[in-house]
């Protein structure tokens, strides 16, 4: 009876205290690719968001994503169901998230169940997380050092990751100049000893309609040194050059073209060609 009672006062609360913003948005993407060796892909993909604010620093937030592989089953996810709580610039997440360290060559996962806390001081910023996927315990840092004194526009950054394996990784960043961008991005598998690292250049930015923008990059990462929730599965075990373009065609579509030319650590030819369009609505 107690017990009950005091539910009902908290929810009473919240409601009382709470400013009902409620939004949806979503995207909707149709992806074509085909790389050496293996059948064309046609993956066209949905994702809806909803959220909606409890109280001024309580909010909650869910993603479902549908994907429609061409000539195989339909695959639905939840890929976020989770609370928020944000207090003095510091953020902390409970429930299923998703967990993405530095730009994702050591990992980009989604759906994952756990507690996440985000805190921020003067030009620093760390993230740990803790929680499980596939019943495979998550541990993962993310330390971040904004606007270095010597350069405003360089980022530091380095990460941690343990699922079955342990995984590490650093990321240097900067703005050359307005329009031309440098990232140098590492991993290290603990375990194994591999290494890789990207290095990616980008001229260019999407701010308005036409606009876009042109990535250079080169890769070369050993067998298992980045984690098998790296943000591209073809990074793993590769070596070779990306070339692709962003195209903004319009205020909720963008047009996005890459070209691999690549070979496996073994010599094999691992070349992929892509073509995206992505519409938010």
């Amino acid at each position: 009876m107690k017990k009950s009672f005091f539910v009902g006062i908290i929810a009473l609360f919240a409601v009382q205290n709470s400013v009902f913003a409620s939004s949806v948005s979503g995207t909707f993407s149709d992806t074509y690719s085909k790389q050496t060796g293996t059948a064309v892909s046609i993956i066209p993909d949905i994702t809806v968001n909803w959220g909606f604010d409890i109280t001024k620093n309580i909010s909650f937030f869910s993603s479902f994503e549908s994907v429609r592989t061409i000539g195989q089953p339909a695959f639905n996810v939840m890929n976020a169901s989770y609370f928020k709580y944000v207090h003095g610039g510091n953020k902390y997440i409970l429930g299923k998230q998703g967990v993405t360290l530095s730009n994702g060559l050591v990992a980009s996962m989604s759906g994952v169940n756990g507690i996440k806390a985000d805190v921020q001081t003067a030009g620093n910023q760390l993230a740990t997380f803790y929680g499980e996927n596939n019943n495979k315990k998550v541990v993962a840092f993310d330390f971040k050092k904004n606007k270095i004194t010597c350069r405003k526009d360089l980022n530091l950054e380095a990460v941690y990751l343990r699922v079955t394996k342990r995984y590490v990784g650093l990321t240097v960043s900067d703005k050359i100049d307005s329009k031309l961008f440098l990232t140098v991005e590492t991993s290290k598998n603990l375990d194994t000893k591999a290494t890789g690292y990207l290095i990616t250049t980008t001229y260019g930015a999407l701010k308005k309609n036409g606009d876009a923008d042109i990535t250079l990059s080169f890769r070369n990462v050993e067998n298992g040194a980045v984690s098998e929730y790296c943000t591209d599965g073809n990074y793993n075990n590769s070596i070779g050059f990306r070339i692709g373009t962003d195209y903004k065609m319009s205020t909720s579509s963008t047009l996005i073209v890459y070209q691999d030319i690549v070979r496996s650590q073994s010599n094999v030819n691992m070349d992929k060609t892509l073509f995206e369009i992505v519409m938010n609505f």
